[in-house]
C-alpha cells in the first residue's frame, strides 16, 4: 500500500512483473494507494485503489494498465475508500466501500449493477463454499449475503472489525482481527 507498487509472484513466489504505480501518469491520475487486488475470471487483475484516488484499476494478466472506473463520491459507481474486492458467485466485482457504508456490485469491465447497504465500514470480504457472500465491518459484526443480495445471518463473535476474512473448503472463517491483533476461527460458518 504505501509503497504504490503492485508485484506479481509466480508460485515459487519468484518476481514475475512489477510496477511501481507512483510513476504511471498514464492513469490519468497518481496510483495512490492499492489496498486490495483480485483475478477476475477473465484472468485480468482488478487492484482497488483506495485512499486518494477512490477508484478500482484493471490491468491485463502482464501488468498492464487497461482500464480505471470510478471517481470520489457518494454517487452509485463512484467510491469513498475502496478497502476490499473479490468477484461472487454471479461472476460480479464486489467492493468493500468503506466510508460510503457499502458493497458495490460491478460487472468486469466496471460497470455498476447494484449495492448492498446497512453497513458500517465495510473492512473485508470473502465467499463460502456455497456461495455466500461474507463481509466483515466495523460495528463489528460479520454478515452473510445470498447471491441475490438478500441478508441471511449477522453475528458478532469478534471483538473488534475485522480486517481479513478467509474462508477454508471446510466452511471455517478466518478473521484477521485489527485491535486486538488476533485471528479468529469460526467454525461452522455461522
Amino acid at each position: 500500500m504505501d509503497g504504490h507498487k503492485i508485484v506479481l509472484l509466480g508460485s515459487t513466489m519468484q518476481e514475475i512483473s512489477r510496477m511501481d504505480c507512483a510513476e504511471r501518469p498514464s492513469f490519468g491520475r497518481p496510483f495512490n494507494h492499492p489496498c486490495d487486488c483480485t483475478k477476475g475470471p477473465d484472468g485480468r487483475y482488478y487492484v482497488a485503489d483506495g485512499y486518494g484516488n477512490s477508484a478500482v484499476h484493471i490491468f491485463d494478466p502482464e501488468l498492464r494498465h487497461l482500464k480505471t472506473f470510478g471517481h470520489p463520491g457518494t454517487e452509485p459507481g463512484a467510491f469513498s475508500t475502496p478497502h476490499s474486492l473479490l468477484f461472487d458467485s454471479q461472476g460480479r466485482l464486489c467492493v468493500a466501500d468503506r466510508e460510503n457504508n457499502r458493497v458495490q456490485l460491478f460487472d468486469a469491465e466496471g460497470n455498476w449493477l447494484g449495492q448492498i447497504e446497512g453497513l458500517h465500514k465495510p473492512m473485508a470480504l470473502a465467499l463460502t463454499p456455497d456461495g455466500l457472500l461474507l463481509v466483515s465491518d466495523q460495528t463489528p459484526r460479520l454478515s452473510a449475503y445470498s447471491p441475490s443480495g438478500e441478508l441471511v445471518g449477522r453475528c458478532r463473535t469478534f471483538s473488534t472489525y475485522g480486517h481479513g476474512l478467509a474462508v477454508n473448503g471446510d466452511g471455517t472463517i478466518i478473521i484477521a482481527e485489527m485491535n486486538p491483533d488476533r485471528v479468529t476461527l469460526l467454525f461452522p460458518c455461522p
